[in-house]
């Protein structure tokens, strides 16, 4: 069997780097580093530059999330188009979802106190209505 504790270890982070950045506005990599360390995500270890970096792209590619940096001064990031992620958009409902994610996952010790509604909507027909939409089928 695979092991996919790493690939989810890995969203896991990304998210938890978007979510920091999305809430102070503007942050240092300094700054940064220092939340990382005290969160339990970290399991005390840094986070590299290189790695953050390496992150801040996959970032964009699966959320469509742009991680800038002022250039000047304290060398702050920022999200560049923060307002994509309160769009209703097919990438904020995923960023939505891996945060919700996240937050339960992060949650065990509490676990017995949540409860969640099912919703089979989105598992039952979301596939055969995006594959009639591409097909141009009315349903």
């Amino acid at each position: 069997m695979i092991n996919n504790d790493r690939g989810q270890s890995l969203i896991t982070k990304y998210v938890w780097v978007i979510e920091t950045i999305y809430r102070r506005r503007k942050i240092s990599f300094k700054e940064l580093n220092e939340l990382w360390l005290r969160d339990d995500i970290s399991r005390g270890v840094d986070i590299p530059k290189r790695t953050f970096d390496n992150w801040r792209y996959v970032i964009w590619d699966m959320f469509g999330i742009n991680i800038a940096n002022e250039g000047h001064g304290e060398y702050r990031y920022y999200i560049e188009n923060e307002e994509d992620i309160s769009k209703n958009g097919l990438r904020s409902w995923l960023y939505n979802t891996f945060c919700v994610s996240n937050a339960l996952a992060n949650s065990q010790s509490i676990k017995d106190r949540i409860i969640l509604e099912y919703v089979p909507s989105g598992q039952d027909y979301l596939q055969p209505i995006i594959e009639a939409m591409k097909e141009n089928r009315v349903l």
